[in-house]
């Protein structure tokens, strides 16, 4: 399955909250059989956030992982 995910997606797995969970659960996004894409408005968007949240070593870290994947 061909998938297209928005910065709110992206931050939500940077949370790892039990939203990640369900989400996971019903779409399992990251199987390798899908493939998965975000826009280049996206990326700057999260860079952006980044700055303005002052996000620490270890949520910028889970983003890079999770961006690796695109």
């Amino acid at each position: 399955m061909n998938y297209i995910l928005d910065t709110n997606i992206v931050l939500i797995y940077t949370r790892e909250s039990p939203l990640t969970k369900l989400i996971d659960k019903d779409y399992d996004l990251f199987n390798e059989q899908n493939n998965l894409f975000i826009s280049v408005v996206t990326v700057g968007e999260l860079e952006s956030i980044i700055l303005q949240r002052n996000y620490g070593v270890k949520k910028i870290k889970i983003l890079e992982n999770i961006l690796s994947k695109f």
